[in-house]
């Protein structure tokens, strides 16, 4: 059991927080302002903070920068919580230290992943468990009323509601605020690294995010069904099994070079693939061309991302994930003049991920644009705080 504060001016926000950590065996406080949150921190073992960004006379993100400016409450994981998206809300809350931010209303799932992420990381930066057991995913949660959260946005959008991104779903908003709110619709985007590099983890939360907002996704892969799929993106709380059934998410074979047969004649048919699939599928990635590519002459491979990206039509995003090791250095350079998006993803240890957007709907970015992760089995992408990384 943890004991966690609610800090939130509404009374329905607060008793349905109350009565949903409440049955999943956590202890709950309750604050309605800043001042009384930060004197509750201060005083009593408080193991995670949820903190309402839009509080009366102190906001949530001086609230935030109180805590992390006090050495007794700056071990506290803080999840923010907003009635209306914003990625400026989300970069300010983010550069503070909070452990994640959450618009409200959100499902249990969600926040249940959110919440069991954040003690984690509040554990390894103290060095020691919260004061009680891990989350109980399967208890029952009390989701709330669009009535009863004042300026509430819905947490699933229709398909006459869909944005021109491609998000992360709500699972990862350091994603979202790297990529500018997302990929942009109609556009091409490489991901390339090293195999262990999280790439492929990376492209499930891209997944996620379409469904999320009303779209369809399609994964072309050679190694990965749609069984190991829809197992790994569950045990992190991103439940795909109604969508596959209803075939908002498809995975699709992509074919190893038989005897006599060309990586040029594969590529071809797969493009021909994505050029079939319906106007309602807005993302398409393609996980598994280094063992094509590797085989291929530089102009093939050129020619044939050239051809990706005239596919991306109908508001259509495509998303190809490859070794790095499949390109030479100044083929990756012309890669990632013909790509809208090319973002680049190494191992620094055994244990931390780095991802970099170098390039972000067709905008170089000058400088660092990325973040530090680990990936945890079961959880999914834990943020690694800079100051814990090695140099």
């Amino acid at each position: 059991m943890a004991r966690v504060l609610i800090v939130d001016s509404h009374s329905a926000i607060r008793k349905w927080l109350n009565a949903s950590l409440g049955k999943i065996g956590h202890q709950v406080d309750q604050a309605t302002d800043g001042k009384t949150a930060l004197e509750t921190a201060s005083r009593e073992p408080i193991d995670l903070m949820l903190v309402a960004v839009d509080l009366p006379r102190m906001s949530g993100c001086q609230v935030l920068s109180n805590l992390k400016g006090n050495p007794r409450t700056r071990a506290i994981p803080v999840i923010m919580l907003t009635s209306i998206q914003s990625y400026e809300t989300e970069a300010e809350c983010l550069r503070l230290g909070a452990s994640n931010v959450v618009t409200k209303p959100c499902s249990f799932d969600d926040l249940a992943t959110h919440i069991r992420v954040a003690l984690r990381e509040g554990q390894e930066t103290v060095g020691e468990k919260p004061s009680g057991g891990a989350l109980q995913d399967q208890a029952e949660w009390e989701q709330p009323t669009a009535e009863a959260l004042p300026n509430a946005q819905p947490a699933l959008k229709s398909s006459e509601q869909l944005s021109k991104f491609v998000s992360t779903g709500g699972g990862l908003a350091p994603l979202r605020l790297v990529l500018g709110g997302g990929l942009a619709a109609e556009s091409l985007t490489l991901i390339e690294g090293p195999l262990v590099s999280g790439m492929g983890l990376i492209c499930q939360y891209l997944m996620y995010g379409a469904i999320m907002e009303g779209s369809e996704a399609a994964l072309f892969s050679s190694k990965q069904t749609v069984e190991d799929l829809s197992r790994e993106m569950g045990s992190m709380g991103m439940d795909v099994s109604g969508s596959i059934q209803d075939n908002k998410l498809s995975v699709r074979s992509i074919a190893k070079p038989s005897p006599g047969e060309t990586p040029e004649a594969l590529f071809g048919a797969l493009a021909a693939e994505i050029d079939c699939l319906p106007r309602s599928c807005g993302l398409v990635i393609i996980d598994g061309i280094t063992d094509l590519a590797i085989f291929c002459q530089d102009r093939t491979i050129m020619g044939f991302f050239s051809i990706f990206q005239k596919l991306c039509t109908a508001g259509k995003a495509i998303v190809v994930v490859a070794e790095s090791s499949a390109f030479a250095p100044d083929l990756l350079s012309r890669l990632r003049q013909l790509c809208d998006t090319h973002i680049s993803m190494m191992v620094r240890d055994r244990q931390v991920r780095v991802l970099n957007a170098v390039k972000v709907n067709n905008l170089e970015q000058r400088r660092d644009n990325g973040f530090s992760f680990r990936v945890e089995p079961g959880v999914g992408i834990t943020i690694v705080p800079m100051f814990q990384v090695r140099v």
